[in-house]
């Protein structure tokens, strides 16, 4: 009985690795602003199509088989409470700065050694 439970938790516990490893097909990333709409970040398609590797954007990330963090666990326009005011965290980028370096460096350098064409203005990415 104990090794019959022993591997249903066993399996249990892989599965659950495998789909946690699973990228979202895409998400939203509101722009925080109100002046621009979100853009629509087609995740599974820069990580399985392109073959971009989670670290190259999941910073923290020490091995490819570590279940990435969301971008937002930090770059979530970090706000800490100090003597009831609030201010932003040290050292923590907001997300639309974030985004607009990680983003952008990558489109520009693909296009230029890959002649792809990858959207770097504003309208190829905060489609209405």
């Amino acid at each position: 009985m104990k090794k019959i439970l022993l591997a249903l938790v066993a399996v249990a516990f892989l599965a659950t690795s495998v789909f946690a490893a699973e990228p979202k097909e895409s998400f939203t990333i509101d722009s925080g602003t109100g002046k621009k709409p979100g853009v629509i970040f087609p995740h599974k398609k820069h990580s399985a199509d392109f073959g971009i590797k989670c670290s190259e954007c999941h910073h923290k990330q020490k091995a490819e088989s570590d279940t990435p963090r969301s971008c937002f666990v930090c770059h979530q326009d970090p706000q800490v409470e100090v003597d009831g005011e609030t201010a932003p965290v040290p050292g923590t980028k907001k997300k639309d700065v974030i985004f607009h370096k990680v983003c952008l460096t990558c489109h520009k350098k693909v296009n230029k050694e890959e002649g792809k064409k990858a959207p770097k203005g504003c309208k190829g990415c905060h489609k209405k």
